[in-house]
């Protein structure tokens, strides 16, 4: 029988296996404890109680069970100090290598090289040098090859062997990664992913994700090293610096040894974005592109840029001269389309992908438009026959692009009101809010505002029919000054905070004439903007020269003699031309033309009365086209199809990952707000049949005119593609046109974003780690790098306690015995 298993419950036979041992303490107090505290309580407490029994006993006999009584206490102490036999041992175990290769979208890069000795570094790595020199052709390749073709070029290079002799010396493990892990990848077979994989994980790096994730899964495996191949660029998940230093201050000793792939220079880039233009546009208007237009490194080249329809160009090419050389400059530019007829059409503004360029997705742009042929409805109302109204309703009437009603509130009753051919004339002036809504644009002439009244509404009611045309229904007004009424007269109604000037009714006239005509001064807005453009084939410079009349020759547009004097322009008022001299409130010149979006709708102002004189020796040209454009410009709110509902989201384009946030108005037959609890869009989504999404209406307590009729639904798109909303009148009774929104939804793709190499983050990582960062075009150095062996010496321990084996409790027990036995014996009990 082994008695040492028997009473320390301890092998003999696994303590010689193991070899080295050591009693250990897990609840040992510090030796100042036991020296100074412990030891003299187990000696005095004993001795003190024995002193106290019966005087009849020897002293001898009291000592002796004082020091039993100590030595039981000493038993129980040690127990309650829970000694272990701690074993220790040394084991060698064959490590794992691990190696993670980048397979993200950034890996699809062809990096711009431009220096002979990089072409040449990477053609040895990848073998394309031929005996020993660069070719041209293998240099034209290496020109056409991504990053990730490079990495299987260099890996499967039979010269360097670089796969095989890792294999050789370590438990070979291999990962691809992008925003997770994937084991087993045919390293240097590796596929660009597919059009389908670019919807899926393969657009984002999660490289310290992937440390992570080869952790978990070998853990408690031995791993000698890690090697990653990547370029570093980590868009995903955990930082990989942070995991590095996670793993140093663990203790945990797996060097990391970067490849860091691609080219560390800065990108030569041109990138078009951030276009703005409408979703919804008339035949035969000149249609506006907006777009931002980012480059760098091409500082001082000029570059073209086409905006195409099925291929077919529908605009003058553009130049753009680029600006910037070593940093990123965005350039703003401009392109205008006249479509001729209607219809839904897909136009794409684009320029040629640079052969410097290694982001080659970035140079286009597609924009989806619905042109309508809808005829501008305009409502011409003045109050007496002064020569603008004269000249400006013959100028609407004739315009086969409008149909004109005109109301001239100084008429006899029985005067027949003008309009366009074929449509009847007005009988009363139309103030009730559905008559009103009718129209895109409405002119207020000058017009005394307290004659806008009828015998069924008030003209303070009309008024605030008016406004709510205009910033509710999208409406277009359009207020020529008068000498008699307009704007002063305006001052204190509604219609007023419509203006984008402010109203100076100060003196009798509010006005500024002048002996000789006065020709305005364009701003830098106006000589931008196509309301004042009126020969399209004139260059800007010619068109400011034809307003101005710099050089005096008298060959521009007539000058004015009178101007009303506003007391300045609003603060969210778009000024287009100006009095060349005079000045108002804060130093600003007077203005003459302006407008200002309020609500959903704009308002245009117009300081003279005599646009007429433009005629003088150029007939109708440039004063019909001037208010047509002016037209076209404040119809613009109307230009959604309907004019019950309203519909808008947050943005135009979401990613899968995005909420839309759905808002709409809906007013009923009568142009009132509809108040129910909810209504319903029709959602079509790529590829799918529509469904019905049901919109809440807005809470309202406080009874907000704004918030009334409106309604609010959030939507998780769930499929990549072009979607349209659709909003309209639920009765087949109910004829209202639909309001058509679309929007797109796109997978977020942050590879491209900046394809440059991060040799920074790869190299705190190796730091970190006490591994090594490695070019791409040294990876044949990485065998002679990596200095870990295939095998690592690790350390097993084995604990087995031992103060709760037989023989504590066997030595308690004795220690008890004897003392009782002694006590007996000496007649203490």
């Amino acid at each position: 029988m082994d008695w040492t298993k028997w009473l320390l419950g301890v092998d003999r036979g696994l303590v010689n296996e193991y070899g080295r041992w050591e009693v250990r303490w897990q609840a040992m107090p510090k030796a100042w404890v036991i020296v100074l505290v412990l030891l003299p309580l187990v000696l005095a407490i004993p001795g003190y109680f024995y002193r106290r029994e019966n005087q009849t006993a020897p002293g001898g006999a009291r000592l002796a069970l004082s020091i039993i009584r100590s030595l039981l206490i000493s038993v129980l102490l040690l127990a309650l100090f829970q000694p272990i036999l701690f074993l220790e041992r040394e084991l060698t175990k064959e490590s794992y290598l691990v190696v993670l290769v980048d397979e993200s979208l950034s890996m699809e890069i062809k990096d711009k090289y431009s220096e002979a000795a990089q072409f040449e570094a990477l053609a040895r790595v990848t073998g394309k040098l031929k005996d020993g020199r660069l070719t041209a052709e293998a240099e034209d390749q290496l020109r056409r090859t991504s990053r990730l073709e490079l990495v299987n070029l260099a890996l499967k290079n039979p010269n360097l062997r670089i796969l095989d002799q890792l294999k050789d010396r370590y438990i070979f493990k291999a990962y691809s990664f992008a925003k997770g892990i994937s084991p087993e990848p045919p390293l240097g077979a590796m596929a660009i992913p597919t059009e389908s994989d670019r919807r899926g994980p393969f657009k984002e790096t999660g490289i310290g994700t992937a440390i992570d994730g080869v952790l978990k899964e070998l853990h408690g495996q031995p791993i000698a090293a890690m090697v990653i191949i990547t370029d570093g660029r980590n868009n995903s998940g955990t930082d990989p610096v942070v995991v590095a230093e996670q793993l140093a201050d663990r203790g945990t000793k797996i060097p990391i040894y970067t490849v860091g792939v691609g080219n560390p220079l800065p990108p030569k880039d041109i990138a078009l974005s951030k276009l703005e233009a409408p979703e919804v546009a008339v035949a035969g208007d000149f249609v506006e592109f907006k777009f931002a237009v980012t480059s760098k490194g091409f500082a001082g080249e000029t570059i073209q840029v086409s905006m195409t329809e099925h291929d077919q160009s529908v605009a003058p090419m553009l130049d753009v001269k680029l600006e910037g050389k070593d940093r990123e400059v965005e350039q703003a530019a401009l392109m205008r389309w006249k479509p001729e007829k209607p219809g839904e059409f897909v136009v794409k503004v684009s320029t040629p992908v640079r052969s410097e360029e290694i982001v080659e997705t970035n140079n286009e742009l597609v924009h989806h438009i619905r042109i309508v042929d809808n005829k501008i409805k305009v409502l011409f109302v003045e109050g007496y026959p002064r020569w603008e109204y004269r000249y400006l309703k013959n100028a609407l009437v004739r315009d086969k692009s409008m149909q004109v009603d005109v109301w001239l509130a100084s008429a006899d009753a029985n005067f027949p009101q003008e309009g366009t051919p074929g449509r009847l004339p007005l009988t009363e002036f139309p103030a009730e809010k559905k008559q009103l809504a009718e129209y895109d644009v409405i002119i207020l002439g000058d017009v005394n505002p307290h004659n806008l009244g009828t015998h069924a509404l008030t003209a303070s009611q009309v008024w605030e029919n008016l406004v709510t045309v205009v910033e509710e229904l999208g409406g277009g007004l359009v207020m020529i000054a008068g000498e008699l009424y307009s704007p002063r007269e305006y001052k204190d109604t509604p219609i007023a905070r419509l203006l984008p000037v402010s109203i100076d009714a100060s003196s009798a006239s509010s006005a500024i004439l002048h002996e000789d005509p006065v020709r305005v001064e364009l701003t830098p807005f106006g000589k931008e903007s196509p309301l004042l453009r009126l020969v399209p084939t004139m260059t800007p410079e010619e068109n400011v020269e034809m307003w101005e009349d710099a050089d005096g020759k008298g060959d521009g547009l007539a000058g004015f003699y009178w101007f009303y004097k506003a007391r300045s322009p609003k603060a969210g008022a778009t000024v287009l031309a100006t009095h060349p001299t005079y000045e108002v409130e804060n130093g600003q010149k007077l203005p003459v033309f302006c407008y200002q979006r309020i609500g959903r709708g704009l308002c245009f102002f117009s300081a003279v009365d005599s646009t007429w004189r433009w005629r003088y020796l150029r007939g109708d040209q440039y004063f019909y086209t001037f208010w047509g454009q002016v037209m076209r410009h404040c119809r613009s709110g109307k230009l959604s199809g309907s004019k019950r509902f309203q519909l808008e989201l947050d943005k135009n384009e979401y990613t899968l990952m995005d909420r839309v946030r759905i808002t709409a108005r809906v007013l009923d037959r009568e142009y009132e707000p509809l108040r129910e609890a909810t209504y319903s869009v029709t959602l079509t989504a790529p590829d799918q049949m529509p469904v019905e999404v049901e919109m809440k209406a807005v809470e309202n307590p406080q009874n907000d005119p704004r918030k009334a009729g409106v309604f609010e639904a959030d939507y998780n798109p769930s499929r990549l593609g072009r979607y349209e909303l659709a909003l309209g009148p639920r009765g087949l009774d109910d004829s209202a046109p639909k309001v058509v929104v679309a929007f797109n939804v796109t997978e977020p793709n942050q590879e491209n974003e900046n394809p440059v190499l991060d040799a920074q983050t790869l190299i705190k990582v190796s730091e970190t780690t006490r591994g090594k960062f490695l070019p791409f075009y040294e990876v044949d150095k990485l065998l002679f790098t990596i200095k870990e062996t295939g095998e690592i010496v690790d350390i097993e321990t084995k604990e087995q306690d031992l103060w709760d084996t037989p023989l504590v409790y066997l030595l308690f027990a004795l220690l008890i015995t004897v003392e009782w036995v002694f006590r007996k014996f000496v007649r203490l009990i």
